[in-house]
């Protein structure tokens, strides 16, 4: 029979051996990961695929990251998320988001969503994790879900968290400023079309709620009065070839609903930056590969509902994108 291995003496001895021979070990002390080759097999060539799977980013450029809810529409509709926007789930996407950010701080510096959708723009100057596209897409994006699960509570107080929710995620580069600006402006286009679509829609299939703030500073959701509701189908026939002036009059008009009066947050997403004159916007290369150890606490981020369409705020904010 063979004897039992001591493993505790043998790793002792073995490091002990290490050392003497100044044997680099490779990011533990254990002796199975011994860059000598010591725990080569004939197996370790299918290394190499892996290697092969995991592209590098280009460096010089910007990286926008999307997380973007899976099958979302089922899962608003089996917690029963109010028409056409529930602030509570958008500000818990806010609150996830901003998780993200700190995490990766300062490698983010600007990150916008809208709906159950958020971008982050990896600085073009950081060289996280070596630029290793998965490494990037697989931790922000389950940093994102877990944060998501995990403030929950918090937003939805009231709504049982009935199953898992899941976000996939796309990792583009961009060459400039201009393209990952161009970017920007296109997410808050589309967030503008598909909110006056969706508003006009539920006011026609009456599950409009307007969204208000009570005396106790509570955000209430409020149902339309004497709703005239159509079917799915026959809202989707009368918006057919309308255009912005139409679902303008057919809110006012029809539903006393004023567009205009509906929240920036609802009309131009949430655009989260880090604040100026923090001591790493100037450089993000102080992160060098590693996330930063600065407490998340004194890390400090704004949530803004302003147009990016217009060229003053990249202007005025030129940091960002440094």
């Amino acid at each position: 029979m063979l004897k039992k291995l001591n493993l505790t003496s043998l790793t002792f001895n073995l490091l002990n051996y290490c050392a003497k021979k100044k044997i680099k070990l490779n990011g533990s002390t254990s002796f199975f990961h011994l860059s000598c080759g010591m725990a080569n097999s004939k197996f370790e060539y299918v290394r190499g695929f892996e290697d092969a799977s995991d592209p590098i980013l280009l460096k010089n450029c910007f990286v926008a990251i999307r997380v973007d809810g899976q099958r979302f529409h089922q899962f608003s509709k089996a917690h029963n998320f109010y028409k056409p926007n529930d602030k509570r789930a958008l500000d818990l996407m806010v609150e996830a988001a901003t998780s993200v950010m700190k995490s990766f701080y300062p490698s983010i510096k600007i990150a916008y969503g809208q709906s159950d959708e958020f971008s982050f723009i990896v600085s073009r100057s950081s060289d996280l994790y070596n630029r290793r596209a998965n490494k990037l897409l697989s931790l922000i994006v389950s940093t994102f879900t877990s944060s998501y699960v995990f403030h929950w509570s918090k937003y939805l107080k009231d709504v049982v968290l009935k199953y898992p929710p899941a976000f996939d995620g796309r990792c583009v580069m961009y060459p400039s400023e201009k393209e990952i600006i161009d970017y920007l402006k296109w997410r808050q286009v589309d967030c503008h079309i598909n909110n006056l679509y969706n508003t006009t829609f539920y006011c026609l299939t009456g599950e409009y709620h307007s969204c208000e703030v009570n005396e106790n500073n509570e955000t209430v959701f409020i149902p339309m009065q004497n709703p005239k509701p159509l079917s799915n189908f026959d809202a989707q026939v009368r918006l057919s070839g309308t255009v912005s002036s139409n679902k303008h009059d057919i809110m006012f008009l029809e539903h006393g609903v004023n567009y205009n009066n509906e929240r920036e947050q609802f009309k131009k997403g949430s655009l989260l930056i880090l604040e100026r004159g923090d001591d790493s916007t100037s450089n993000v290369k102080k992160s060098s590969k590693k996330k930063s150890t600065k407490d998340p606490e004194d890390i400090k981020i704004s949530c803004l509902n302003i147009d990016v369409v217009k060229s003053s705020f990249w202007e005025d904010n030129s940091y960002l994108l440094e």
